[in-house]
């Protein structure tokens, strides 16, 4: 007696169907796909570099985080962060991520002005 696993019902999708569009969209043009990850990423690391070696870019950034931190959004999440609610905290900060560092920052301003969110993207990642 032999077991056979059914077949999945003709409706039953993979997990990564939603996704083959997008991934279909990335084949087609993987050169200009690999270049603006190559330029955002590399303004990040060149940010990083930069930044470890000047003292002074050191000291305004940690001026600005130190001013975030005791008022507005980022206080509020900190404040989470402390009471423990560790859980919370992440979820807060996925959010803030999501909207204010991705939604509004880069694709907000590319809805206005086509290609803009590069633009803006490339900053961010440089600073």
């Amino acid at each position: 007696m032999s077991t056979q696993i059914p077949a999945p019902p003709p409706t039953a999708r993979p997990a990564r169907a939603p996704f083959q569009p997008c991934l279909a969209l990335i084949r087609e043009n993987r050169r200009p796909y690999f270049v603006l990850n190559l330029l955002f990423f590399g303004l990040v690391f060149f940010g990083f570099i930069v930044s470890a070696l000047d003292l002074r870019i050191q000291r305004a950034l940690l001026a600005a985080l130190r001013a975030d931190f005791k008022h507005g959004l980022l206080a509020q999440v900190a404040a989470l962060y402390r009471s423990g609610n560790v859980p919370l905290a992440a979820l807060v900060t996925f959010l803030v991520n999501a909207i204010i560092g991705a939604f509004a920052s880069i694709t907000l301003p590319s809805f206005l002005i086509p290609f803009s969110g590069l633009v803006v993207g490339c900053y961010r990642a440089a600073m």
